[in-house]
């Protein structure tokens, strides 16, 4: 009887470390998405200041182009390049 009530012990002392490092890992986890979501934003305005508009999106997926394009900075301005 004592050993089941020493593993019952240290079954809960090891359940009590897994759902804090879950609530760790969950609150890393939105703060990354936060992250992201921003540098999104970010991008987006770079796109509409150097292009004038963001880069065109597949099936509404960000990121995703339909055509193959290349931008190129100058001092002067912002070619669009068609490779």
């Amino acid at each position: 009887m004592e050993e089941y009530e020493h593993e019952l012990s240290r079954v809960r002392e090891e359940n009590a470390q897994l759902r804090y490092q879950k609530e760790v890992s969950e609150r890393d986890y939105q703060g990354v998405m936060l992250e992201n979501n921003g540098l999104v934003s970010k991008l987006e305005n770079l796109e509409n200041i150097f292009v004038g508009a963001p880069i065109q999106k597949a099936n509404g997926v960000p990121g995703s182009q339909i055509g193959t394009e290349r931008y190129v900075a100058t001092k002067v301005s912002v070619v669009a390049a068609i490779e």
